[in-house]
């Protein structure tokens, strides 16, 4: 999400080097502290824990809400739409990344060479193809109405519980039902 996580003093903090600002997260009793699989991890004395990283706090250099017409091409920065309806194919061309959720789209979403996809509780009407991405690739609770295809990306493409009604394979063919 663009920010440093990072441990001192006992407590967890977040720092946001555009706004050079520290936020902490959790005040005492912090330990040790690590980034794995999209989350902090963190521990006390005893027991480790987990700081969940929402998708909806990364920073966004686009925002798109309600309705769009026709094609959408997200040429670079991260552009995130949230709560929309789209009608028309979506585009994440090389470097450039999508966050989208609780939306609607009727239309193909094809990403190539992108920095970061995160498809979350969407209905997309139409193909997903992502392919060759170099950052996280995460699909969460979609209903997906035709193939679900996820090829050559550097990371394992992670989520579950997507509902895939067509055929789901490469990286993603653990991810649809």
């Amino acid at each position: 999400d663009g920010m440093l996580y990072g441990s001192a003093g006992n407590r967890l903090f977040r720092f946001d080097s555009g706004q050079e600002q520290v936020d902490v997260l959790v005040s005492s009793g912090v330990r040790r502290s690590t980034v794995a699989d999209g989350d902090v991890f963190f521990t006390d004395e005893t027991n480790v824990y987990r700081y969940h990283l929402d998708a909806t706090e990364q920073i966004c250099d686009e925002e798109i809400t309600g309705i769009h017409r026709g094609p959408l091409r997200i040429l670079d920065g991260r552009t995130c739409i949230t709560d929309a309806d789209i009608n028309g194919p979506i585009t994440v061309a090389s470097g450039a990344s999508l966050v989208l959720t609780d939306s609607d789209t009727n239309g193909p979403i094809r990403a190539s060479g992108a920095q970061d996809v995160q498809l979350v509780n969407n209905r997309i009407s139409g193909p997903v193809q992502i392919s060759v991405s170099t950052g996280s690739v995460h699909l969460e609770q979609n209903s997906i109405s035709g193939p679900l295809s996820c090829h050559g990306n550097e990371h394992q493409p992670t989520g579950g519980q997507n509902d895939v009604r067509g055929p789901a394979s490469g990286q993603c063919q653990d991810l649809g039902s």
